[in-house]
């Protein structure tokens, strides 16, 4: 049967041949076809004269032009082609002009379907350059019309071409399967497109988010890249032209020029900026430079050549030429650097590599005319180098942000270095100045006062004067001996020194100090003699600064065991010597241990009785013990305490025996001398003094000793415990103390109720302006630095001395809530309350200091301090002073008479009423209510 079929087939076919010869096409089937030319069953006619209509050729009076003719410019052609369906059921096919007419503006191309029966069916303007609302009909996909052939019939098809300023006039009309051309059409397409476009955009968002979070340039350009693939793309797939360019379709060129140029510019400034080629390979980027440049003008001169001609194949022609020299570029750069060892580079030229391939290979297709078909290779390559570039994009984003952490990090290491640096220069400061602050003063006492000191004071002052100058000296030698050992100018002298003896001669040098504070100060050592070759001074250095430390931090009746013992285990051959010293004190925090040997680290909440430190005297240890080969740890407990292991070779080369005996500096080990009771002076002038140094306090309290009453306190806590006990009228207190420092004292007095008023000088050796002004903006009344001029502290003092007098005056001539001063607001509210308290028990005639002081939750002796130093008046003429107030207002309101009022506010007797009344206010209660 299928042999029978075919034969009727081919007769049916030769048959229609024989009938109708060259001029018509019989259609294949279409499993037998994808693209067949129609050149050779097409005829063509010239219009001539006015605008032919379709009736025209259908009188067939016009002879057809001869194949080989030329066309000519700015004519209109007409093209008959005539289709023969010779199989049973209607096909589908579509036809496929494509004629290279270097269309215009006002190109366009008419279609008429001619039946046998008769019918016409016109599809007119269809020109791939006409605007979308001079389409009179349906406007095909890239001028392909897709026809339906009737079954055993003949269909005439008759197309007019209209073109001007064609550069080259030709024919070529073909016929395509229409599965073939569904999987090329754009709706078989959408898919396609739409995936590429998506993938496009998404590394567009990706790369152009990235480059905000890292600020590098090669992530705008790649996004850039991005951006003008996925619109070339959309160009391509025909969507832009339909989407933006429906009224302006000749546009489209314009746009094709701009992207095409555009992709390559930013595919050149992405390689530049990813490679980093202007610090690495500053010749070859000059190269890429003059390119990217070059690229430019080619686009601009394109720009006007498609002005002027709208060439297209000479567009096309250009842009091909310049792909191909941009990727002989690139091809050399491969050659060149390919195998570099920059990671960036190699994944730049990889990629390159494809989009060299796919390049030439595009241009070689596109020369051929076999681009469209081959489209899927294209891709693939397109596919590489995304992938390759988002490995390359995926590394580059992995190193900003180990290159981020690495700045971070060095960042914080810097911050850091600078925290100790300024910690290490506020610190030197404070050490610096207090001594000075001592010298400078008891010099000053000595010169000015030296007639009038009894011996022994003379001798105080000068023993504090050597002991500041011998504490300012250890600080520069441990300054200076650090920079030595950090150049390495400093080697250790070594003698044979017997470890033991000496060890016990340097201790008892601390055995006073301890103890008069009851410290236990043990020395174990597990045999009587242990002789080493040693730096007998590195080894003093050594000892009396871990020493000093352990009693420093270690509270009255602590212990502190210092141990000597031979070891088997390493640095030394023959053993090692091992010394330890371990107290009970306040231990060390655990953040703190790794960084304790850090120069000018120091632990700003340790509790001392002393200075802190500049944080070099560990530092120091730890160099001169390894310096001698030895090795030094730490541990600690928190508020248990702290053992310092030192190791030391047990080596003896038979040096002479050294049996010196240096002078022992007990580093800051100051003993405060025992400082008796001032005299009382006149209620009103008592200053409690809050200095951590015990010379420093030692010192002001000698200066100001005749003028006021004086008590002390050595640190801040006891600061705020004894003005909140003794309610002092003025406080002079150091800035740097140990845990509890001059702001933190100053904040909660200015807070507290009983000690809101007093003023509050701040002695400190920060000398910056910024420190001033945050001392005033925080409520100091004072700020002065270390070393203070003497005079300039005594004023300061009699200046504040006098302001709290205008104060008792400002309280005294003001009824409380008028005229309220804001810098008396905290005192006013104490005072406002208190006369409230008093106000609500006036009945009560026995409701007197004690009641009031319950009230206002104080001591007697407080409250008393506290209304002294606001209105100069004592509890009872505070009590009394609020009832005449009231009993004034009685006066003036009402019409009780003088012994009613008094017994209204609080009196039992109406004459001693009236006789307070006219002390207080100059008359008697019946001439006041007479006068007003």
């Amino acid at each position: 049967m299928n042999q029978i079929s075919s034969l009727l087939v081919f007769l049916s076919i030769w048959g229609f041949h024989l009938g109708f010869g060259q001029a018509v096409f019989v259609l294949p089937y279409p499993e037998e076809v994808r693209i067949l030319p129609l050149d050779d069953s097409i005829q063509m006619y010239e219009e001539e004269g006015e605008t032919w209509e379709l009736k025209t050729l259908l009188q067939g009076n016009q002879p057809p032009l001869k194949k080989d003719v030329t066309l000519k410019k700015g004519k209109a052609y007409w093209v008959k082609i005539s289709i023969y369906n010779p199989y049973p059921n209607s096909l589908k096919y579509v036809i496929s002009p494509d004629w290279s007419l270097g269309l215009a503006q006002n190109s366009f191309i008419d279609l008429h379907v001619v039946g046998n029966n008769g019918k016409v069916d016109s599809l007119l303007k269809s020109g791939r350059y006409v605007p979308a609302s001079q389409h009179q009909s349906y406007k095909p996909p890239n001028n392909q019309f897709v026809l339906e052939f009737s079954s055993q019939d003949t269909t005439h098809l008759y197309f007019r071409l209209s073109q001007v300023d064609g550069k080259r006039v030709s024919v070529n009309m073909n016929l395509l399967n229409y599965v073939y051309w569904g999987g090329l059409n754009r709706e078989r397409k959408s898919t396609f497109w739409a995936f590429f476009q998506g993938v496009f955009w998404i590394l567009f968002a990706y790369a152009l988010i990235t480059f905000f979070m890292t600020r590098e340039r090669a992530y705008l350009f790649y996004a850039l890249y991005m951006a003008a693939n996925a619109l070339y793309f959309l160009y391509l797939s025909g969507f832009f032209k339909e989407i933006f360019l429906k009224e302006h379709p000749y546009w489209a060129l314009y746009f094709w020029i701009f992207f095409t140029n555009f992709i390559i510019v930013t595919y050149l400034q992405f390689g530049r900026t990813f490679v980093e080629s202007k610090r690495l390979i500053p010749r070859w980027d000059r190269v890429a430079k003059g390119i990217i440049i070059g690229v430019g003008v080619i686009a601009c001169i394109e720009w006007v050549i498609c002005f002027f001609t709208y060439d297209e194949p000479l567009l096309n022609l250009m842009i091909n030429v310049v792909i191909l020299l941009i990727s002989t570029f690139l091809f050399a750069l491969i050659i060149r650097y390919l195998n570099s060892p920059i990671t960036t580079a190699r994944i730049f030229l990889w990629g390159s590599l494809l989009v060299v391939i796919g390049a030439v290979f595009g241009v070689t297709l596109d020369f051929f005319n076999l681009l469209e078909e081959n489209l899927p290779i294209m891709e693939s390559f397109f596919v590489g180098e995304l992938l390759t570039f988002a490995i390359g994009l995926s590394y580059r984003l992995d190193m900003h942000q180990k290159e981020s952490e690495r700045e971070r990090l060095n960042a914080e290491e810097q911050k850091a270095l600078n925290a100790l640096q300024s910690r290490f220069f506020t610190q030197i400061s404070h050490e610096f100045r207090t001594p000075l602050t001592v010298i400078q003063g008891n010099s000053q006492q000595l010169a000015n006062n030296w007639e009038d000191l009894r011996i022994s004071e003379v001798k105080d002052r000068l023993s504090a004067i050597e002991r500041n100058g011998e504490n300012l000296l250890q600080l520069v030698n441990q300054i200076l001996e650090l920079a030595k050992i950090e150049n390495g100018s400093v080697h250790p002298d070594l003698k044979q020194v017997e470890l033991v003896g000496f060890s016990k001669y340097l201790l008892t040098a601390f055995e006073t100090f301890a103890a008069d504070r009851s410290i236990a100060l043990d020395f174990i050592s597990a045999a009587s003699e242990f002789h080493l070759d040693m730096d007998p001074l590195f080894y003093q250095d050594i000892f009396v600064n871990l020493l000093s430390n352990a009693l420093k931090f270690t509270s009255e009746g602590g212990k502190v065991e210092v141990k000597l013992e031979k070891t088997d285990r390493s640095p030394g051959k023959s053993g090692a010597i091992r010394l330890s010293i371990k107290d009970s004190g306040i231990g060390i925090d655990k953040k703190d241990l790794p960084h304790i040997f850090t120069p000018f680290f120091s632990n700003a909440q340790q509790r001392s009785d002393y200075v802190n430190g500049i944080g070099l005297g560990l530092a120091l240890v730890k160099e001169r013990v390894e310096l001698l080969g030895g090795s030094i740890w730490v541990e600690s407990v928190k508020h248990k305490g702290t053992l310092f292991t030192l190791l030391f070779p047990a080596m003896n080369t038979g040096r002479k025996l050294w049996k010196g005996k240096p002078k022992v500096h007990t580093l800051l080990m100051v003993e405060e001398q025992v400082i008796g009771e001032t005299k009382q002076s006149p209620e009103g002038n008592h200053l409690l003094i809050i200095e951590d140094h015990p010379d420093v306090r030692s010192y002001l309290f000698k200066l100001f000793e005749s003028q006021y009453e004086i008590s002390l306190a050595k640190d801040g806590k006891e600061g705020i415990e004894k003005a909140q006990e003794l309610i002092p009228n003025l406080i002079l207190c150091d800035l740097m103390m140990p845990e509890v420092d001059g702001y933190a004292v100053m904040e909660t007095l200015k807070n507290d109720p009983l000690t809101s008023h007093i003023p509050f000088v701040l002695l400190t050796a920060k000398a910056a302006e910024t420190e001033r002004l945050q001392a005033l903006s925080k409520g100091a009344d004072g700020f002065l630095i270390k070393p203070p001029n003497e005079k300039e502290l005594t004023f300061l003092l009699k200046n504040i001395r006098d302001l709290q007098v205008r104060t008792w005056e400002y309280f005294s001539s003001h009824n409380l809530g008028v005229g309220i001063d804001p810098q008396h607001r905290r005192e006013h509210v104490f005072l406002t309350e208190a006369q409230k308290i008093v106000q609500d028990h006036l009945l009560d005639p026995d409701f007197g200091i004690e009641e009031l002081a319950e009230a206002c939750n104080m001591k007697d002796y407080q409250l008393r301090r506290k209304l002294k130093a606001l209105l100069n008046r004592p509890p009872s003429d505070f009590i009394r002073w609020v009832r005449l107030q009231a009993a004034q207002k009685r006066l003036l309101t009402s019409d009780e008479n003088i012994s009613e009022v008094a017994y209204a506010v609080g009196f039992t007797d109406p004459n001693h009423f009236s006789r307070v009344f006219k002390k207080e206010f100059g008359c008697t209660p019946s001439e006041y209510r007479k006068q007003t």
